[in-house]
């Protein structure tokens, strides 16, 4: 089955022994441990010791190597960079000293900084073959006195995506061409009335039924007063639901599903358990460059992904060897080719008929949930449009999303020629002058082309004192 973690770099203490510690909660809201983690967890059952090839580490040394990645064992994403972490206890990293070799060729490396850790990076400037083996080699020396060598190797597989299908080039969009369009996700939410789906109106038997119901007769009972005009929720953050909003999968701070409010809203009156189904569309455009990509949904009980949008859109199969089922004790893969790089629309369903399994449901909790996240070439597996590094930007497609307000303009910066202001993206302004506040003049009209615009003025005036003022159109 593979292990769930690995360590590098363990050093027995002044006695000689390691000593393994290991334990299991559902966190305490769930009937867990005082204070425990609301994560779900497994108890440690079976450990392989290894020792670290080419190691020369001891228990008298200063610093050790936390991280080394791509983790050898696992399948390696193609655009992987070679990182090895360092916590450098109380020695002192030789920026000059730092070697890596990768398969017997040595290459540039960068070092970040990251709080404790000291990452030390090689980013390759083309992507690794399919299904390649790789072997790295690492050395740095800790220059307190003695000084001391590290090094270690190790090797990794890249991921085999030769038989990988490719997303349809003509479906993306140009970065120029998104320049206006706001972060985020645009949802719809549909709770077909349970007992009102005779006389033409439509309920939700299947997950494809959210392709097209919005334009059948329905009766919907979700809560919609927080739909904008185009009839979306706006989802400016990433998709972490859970209808509860109780903790469940890679991510914390789960959100309730927009327009439901918690299980609750699924029962009906004089019933004691939920009976109403609920849906959500959910369409996006990802900024997606090119090359192998690798999506990750942690979803119960049913979802579809699918490029495009509306009924043409094209339902993407999910790795056929990774299968959760209704459960959501691990996610569905989604893995393709890029052939250029662009914004490319996506539709994701997710269907909750109340079936589905989920850690939550033994301590009571219910199983609906939805996560969709990357795994980045760093080995992290962040949110889609969370604003961290390894990340996918997610943008609002124009038909789902409202317009933009500016609450004021205010001035960012000013010189004896010029001035600042923030802006929108895609807004027109009206630059206004004037001699004595009474008589204003247009003086030119600007379109913003980011967060902050800048306007200066190089005609003549004959007043010693000049004002400028900034409106909209």
């Amino acid at each position: 089955m593979g292990y769930v973690a690995r360590w590098t770099g363990i050093a027995p203490g002044s006695d000689g022994q390691i000593i393994i510690r290991t334990s299991h909660t559902v966190g305490e809201a769930n009937g867990g441990l005082p204070g425990a983690h609301a994560y779900k967890g497994y108890a440690g059952g079976v450990f392989m010791l290894e020792l670290e090839s080419g190691s020369n580490q001891g228990p008298q040394q200063n610093m050790q190597m936390v991280r080394l990645f791509p983790f050898q064992g696992l399948p390696a994403n193609p655009a992987s960079s070679v990182v090895v972490g360092v916590d450098p206890g109380t020695g002192i990293l030789d920026p000059e000293a730092v070697e890596m070799f990768l398969d017997g060729s040595q290459v540039a490396t960068t070092l970040d900084f990251s709080e404790s850790i000291i990452n030390i990076i090689h980013t390759p400037e083309d992507f690794f073959a399919s299904g390649s083996v790789h072997e790295v080699e690492i050395r740095f020396v800790d220059t307190l006195t003695p000084a001391v060598l590290y090094q270690s190797v190790w090797s990794f597989t890249t991921v085999d995506y030769s038989n990988l299908s490719s997303l349809d080039a003509d479906q993306a969009m140009s970065q120029a061409e998104a320049k206006d369009l706001r972060r985020g996700f645009g949802v719809r939410t549909m709770a077909p009335d349970p007992f009102n789906t005779s006389g033409g109106n439509w309920g939700l038997e299947y997950t494809e039924d959210l392709l097209i119901i919005w334009d059948q007769p329905h009766e919907n009972l979700a809560q919609l007063d927080r739909l904008n005009e185009k009839g979306y929720f706006v989802e400016s953050g990433g998709i972490n639901y859970q209808r509860d909003q109780l903790a469940i999968g890679n991510h914390g701070e789960e959100k309730p599903f927009p327009g439901i409010s918690g299980t609750e809203a699924l029962i009906p009156e004089d019933y004691e358990q939920p009976y109403t189904f609920f849906g959500c569309e959910i369409v996006t455009l990802l900024e997606l460059s090119e090359g192998y990509h690798d999506l990750s949904m942690t979803a119960s009980p049913q979802h579809e992904l699918y490029l495009g949008f509306g009924p043409n859109a094209f339902l993407i199969d999910p790795d056929e060897s990774i299968n959760p089922g209704k459960g959501d004790d691990q996610g569905w893969r989604y893995r393709f080719m890029v052939p250029q790089s662009g914004l490319y629309p996506f539709t994701l369903l997710f269907f909750d008929d109340l079936t589905g399994s989920s850690t939550l449901t033994t301590s009571g909790g219910s199983a609906s949930s939805l996560e969709w996240s990357v795994k980045s070439p760093l080995g992290t597996t962040p949110l889609i449009n969370a604003p961290v590094v390894g990340s996918i930007k997610a943008y609002i497609p124009e038909f789902a999303a409202d317009r933009q307000v500016q609450a004021s303009i205010e001035l960012n910066s000013m010189t004896a020629q010029s001035f600042s202001f923030n802006t929108l993206a895609g807004s027109n302004y009206l630059i206004e002058g004037s001699g004595d506040l009474r008589q204003w003049k247009e003086i030119a009209q600007l379109r913003a082309e980011g967060d902050s615009t800048t306007f200066r003025d190089d005609r003549e005036t004959s007043s010693d004192v000049y004002f400028y003022r900034v409106r909209l159109p």
